[in-house]
């Protein structure tokens, strides 16, 4: 009903209670029903109506209790219960999964790209803006707490030891390629125009848990590399002090202990798409040691 008559209803002032009632209802059916309600109301929509246009539901949700709730919802899809029916019939009594781990990833993903995009990054003339937008201020950085805080039930309740931005990281190593792919994309927005978090993402393994993925299609891994990879504050330059561009780009790139050179020659001088292309061609056909011949010969061009 919200998505189709959004414009007659108007914001709706209470998602942060639905958010806190689902987290503390012992109902799964319940929780998850809310999950999908909390999703159309940000504009999140499947269905064939027009997603909805709302901005002022999306700032209810700029506090770090209800993005670090999406965060680990987004973490739903290590639970192996996809085989699971979708529902139960209404009738019943009994609390039924109305939604697949999958899906409720896909969801919470989905969710929080809303929030992140819902300020932008940069101004009119391209230049981005400082302080970073609070979406992306909330996720990548750990909330600064008082002592008395940190002693609070609630502190750990809502997981403000905890680093959001690992969460998301982790989505990668889920076996669904639409939750991959979305994790990427998530992250990619995330690292945009925000030096300071995509400096230290190394930290978070994500470098690393790429690299597990089997799919066919690498395009959003290889875009997230591609805007990632050189930027990385890792310990040579903190350790010598010297320039980073005074060092040969397989050093300088935290790829360069992963990748063979002329992989990540393809990478820096090709594009991510490129890059793809030939890090998935042939790789079960190619002899161990030996490398394609299209990019045998990407690396004699570079």
């Amino acid at each position: 009903m919200y998505s189709i008559h959004a414009a007659k209803i108007g914001p709706f002032p209470d998602i942060s209670i639905l958010l806190r009632y689902m987290r503390t209802s012992n109902s799964v059916e319940t929780r998850q029903r809310l999950l999908s309600l909390v999703a159309v109301s940000m504009g999140v929509n499947d269905e064939k109506y027009e997603p909805v246009n709302a901005r002022e539901n999306l700032e209810q949700l700029l506090n770090w209790g209800s993005i670090y709730q999406l965060c680990e919802l987004s973490s739903e899809c290590h639970i192996n219960s996809d085989t699971v029916p979708l529902t139960l019939p209404e009738t019943t009594e009994s609390a039924g999964e109305v939604l697949t781990s999958t899906q409720i990833s896909k969801l919470a993903l989905a969710c929080l790209k809303r929030i992140v995009l819902v300020h932008k990054s940069l101004n009119s003339n391209g230049i981005p803006f400082f302080p970073i937008p609070i979406a992306k201020k909330l996720i990548c950085e750990r909330p600064q707490l008082s002592e008395e805080s940190e002693k609070s039930q609630t502190t750990s309740f809502l997981g403000l030891h905890s680093n959001a931005l690992a969460i998301i990281c982790q989505g990668l190593l889920c076996r669904k390629p639409e939750i991959v792919h979305s994790t990427a994309e998530l992250l990619q927005s995330l690292m945009s125009h925000n030096d300071k978090a995509c400096s230290k993402l190394y930290l978070t393994g994500v470098f690393f848990f790429v690299f597990t993925y089997k799919g066919s299609d690498w395009r959003p891994l290889a875009k997230l590399l591609d805007a990632t990879h050189m930027k990385q504050d890792f310990f040579i330059r903190i350790a010598t002090g010297t320039k980073r561009n005074e060092f040969a780009a397989e050093t300088r790139s935290i790829l360069g202990n992963l990748l063979p050179d002329g992989l990540l020659k393809v990478l820096m001088n090709h594009g991510a798409d490129r890059f793809a292309e030939i890090f998935v061609q042939d790789q079960h056909d190619t002899p161990e040691g030996e490398l394609p011949n299209v990019l045998i010969d990407l690396v004699n061009e570079s």
